[in-house]
């Protein structure tokens, strides 16, 4: 579980929000749709490499999900490692931790993400009934 919360500016803090904000939108749509009364559960994929950690994404989802009928659900995330390239020795591998915590496990040298950090995919919505 990823869980120590570090930010390199306040843009990272509005990005994990915005991520969260929507992830409740998505969750309260398929509420909706399903004509339910509330959200119990949502589960999440969260690509590893951000800023995001399960503290600062459960806070978040409680802040955004309050005074709705997602509120109480209980935020389930995967997170999926990200790809790295070491800047030193040039070996690809792949890490679930924060990102600037990333050094390569071949020479210890530092690394740069391939792909898209911090990204975050809705897989279920769990729902109770009307």
């Amino acid at each position: 579980m990823r869980s120590r919360p570090r930010r390199s500016d306040n843009g990272d803090l509005v990005h994990e929000q915005a991520l969260i904000r929507e992830v409740v939108a998505r969750a309260l749509e398929r509420c909706r749709e399903a004509g339910a009364a509330r959200v119990l559960a949502v589960d999440v994929s969260a690509t590893a490499g951000g800023h995001l950690t399960e503290e600062t994404a459960l806070g978040h989802f409680d802040s955004a999900a309050r005074g709705t009928p997602a509120e109480g659900a209980h935020l389930r995330i995967r997170w999926v490692p990200a790809a790295y390239r070491c800047i030193d020795c040039l070996a690809r591998f792949s890490s679930v931790a924060l990102a600037e915590e990333v050094l390569c496990p071949h020479c210890g040298g530092p690394a740069l993400p391939l792909g898209r950090a911090g990204a975050l995919k809705l897989h279920r919505v769990e729902v109770e009934g009307p």
